[in-house]
């Protein structure tokens, strides 16, 4: 069992949905080819679901969608190799912040768009 944050949880269910679409299938087709309950296609492509996602499942429903070696593969490194995060079990932390913190932390990069505002970094003395 794997219990990751928000941010990988994210990647993992958008990648199980779009094996899925690509193979064209329902997740009742997905549940029945994977031995598993439409409910549970369903929390694993979901990405807000808090349960433990299991490494047997992300494989059998990766198989159900005919995923390749390397892609079944790919899903189960992402699902085993994310850090569950400190902020999931700080108490001065609200939990409806856990998907913007797991964000913020798995970012590479910040793109900021302000009509109004210069950022205080860009302000020019003439500005300022």
């Amino acid at each position: 069992m794997a219990k990751i944050g928000p941010a990988g949880r994210m990647q993992l269910g958008r990648a199980l949905a779009a094996l899925r679409d690509r193979a064209g299938l329902t997740q009742s087709e997905v549940a029945g080819g994977a031995g598993v309950s439409i409910g549970t296609v369903n929390r694993y492509e979901g990405w807000q679901d808090q349960g433990a996602l299991r490494v047997p499942t992300v494989r059998a429903i990766a198989e159900a969608c005919g995923a390749t070696a390397e892609e079944r593969d790919s899903l189960v490194t992402l699902l085993t190799s994310q850090e569950r995060g400190w902020w999931l079990d700080h108490p001065a932390l609200p939990e409806i912040l856990n998907p913007l913190v797991s964000f913020e932390a798995a970012a590479s990069y910040e793109r900021v768009w302000a009509n109004l505002l210069v950022p205080g970094l860009l302000q020019t003395p003439d500005y300022a």
